[in-house]
């Protein structure tokens, strides 16, 4: 088991609203856990505490079986893979030596990255189809090159999750597709992965376990055909959507109405 969370929740202090309340769940190697909410309702705090920068005020998370208060932050960073939403680079590192830096946490502070390093990095960089960028500074790139930089750089160390803080949020929509291909195929790989979104048919497409949050600090998991309904995203999103069943694509879609 990669992450055990026991009943946690968690309150910013001086706040009188809950976060999140009562959050358990269970992931295994393998395993998609997507979170689905509207802004504001506390995606990326629940994230920051996975990552043991939060610590929530009750409750316990098991990161391989040890409590996350117990590691240091390199133990968790070898362990972990995280992307967060935006990064603001400050020196012109090439896109390649931006991606190399994702293998610090498992060398030593004066050891430069090994030649199978750079080898690993422009096979990931190949597989997100930004091989091309590996000599173009980081700072230059588009708010989704720059993204998908960011989410090979998670990838190089092979920890045993990754965790991605809406990870399609600066993609056009071809790259969209790539990343969650690419994020089934890491699953498929062993990896564990949590992900943050807004968009549910994004869910439907990756499937395994969904998790929403609601501004009132509720938590609910499951499977994506018991937790994706009309009547809860019309609560979580104050819109009407749709679920239909394609038989073309051999899937559920979540589409609006008409304008």
């Amino acid at each position: 088991m990669i992450y055990q969370v026991e009943n946690i929740s968690f309150a910013y202090p001086g706040s009188s609203r809950t976060i999140y309340r009562n959050c358990s769940f269970e992931l295994k190697e393998g395993e998609i856990l997507s979170i689905l909410g509207p802004n504001g309702a506390g995606k990326s705090t629940l994230l920051n505490s996975l990552i043991g920068i939060l610590k929530p005020q009750k409750g316990n998370i098991f990161l391989a079986g040890r409590n996350i208060r117990s590691l240091t932050e390199k133990e968790i960073a070898r362990q972990i893979g995280y992307v967060q939403q935006s990064h603001n680079p400050v020196f012109a590192y090439t896109v390649l030596d931006f991606v190399l830096m994702g293998c610090a946490s498992t060398k030593n502070l004066f050891s430069r990255p090994a030649k199978e390093d750079h080898a690993r990095a422009l096979h990931i960089l190949e597989m997100f189809h930004i091989v091309h960028l590996a000599d173009k500074p980081y700072i230059y790139l588009s708010g989704g090159e720059q993204q998908q930089a960011m989410i090979a750089r998670a990838v190089i160390h092979q920890p045993k999750v990754l965790l991605f803080d809406e990870p399609t949020s600066h993609l056009d929509y071809g790259r969209q597709m790539i990343t969650l291909r690419m994020i089934k195929k890491l699953a498929a790989e062993g990896y564990a992965v949590i992900l943050t979104t807004h968009n549910p048919d994004h869910v439907l497409l990756l499937g395994g376990k969904v998790a929403t949050m609601e501004y009132e600090g509720h938590f609910s998991i499951g499977g994506a055909g018991d937790i994706i309904t009309e009547p809860r995203l019309a609560g979580i999103y104050q819109a009407q959507l749709h679920l239909l069943d394609i038989e073309e694509l051999d899937r559920t879609a979540c589409v609006p109405p008409k304008l």
